[in-house]
């Protein structure tokens, strides 16, 4: 039996408002570059992208990487659409040793 996908009606309201946030992300570095039609969406996007997240002041090497791993499958989505380049596929492996860097969070203990 296969599993089924979840849809937004079945995601919890911290779920929906994380998936708002990581399109918010997408959505914002497009409009910093210009990029408005689907035509314009190429690999070398997504490497901007992965650039642009690294570089981006507000956000860690490991939370720029969980963003981008999170909005994978929209990626994947959408280079499913007529007008984007077939190429537009996540690259592998864009945050290298990303997980290696996650700490865990210590607590107050005094």
């Amino acid at each position: 039996m296969e599993k089924a996908k979840p849809t937004i009606s079945s995601l919890g309201a911290d779920e929906v408002r994380v998936l708002k946030e990581l399109k918010c992300t997408i959505l914002r570095f497009l409009d910093e570059q210009g990029i408005r039609e689907p035509e314009e969406l190429v690999k070398g996007t997504l490497l901007l992208f992965v650039h642009w997240l690294k570089q981006h002041p507000s956000l860690s090497y490991s939370t720029a990487s969980a963003q981008f791993r999170g909005l994978r499958p929209f990626f994947i989505q959408m280079s499913k659409h007529e007008k984007v380049s077939c190429e537009f596929v996540p690259p592998k492996n864009a945050f290298p040793k990303a997980s290696s860097l996650q700490s865990a969070s210590l607590g107050y203990d005094k």
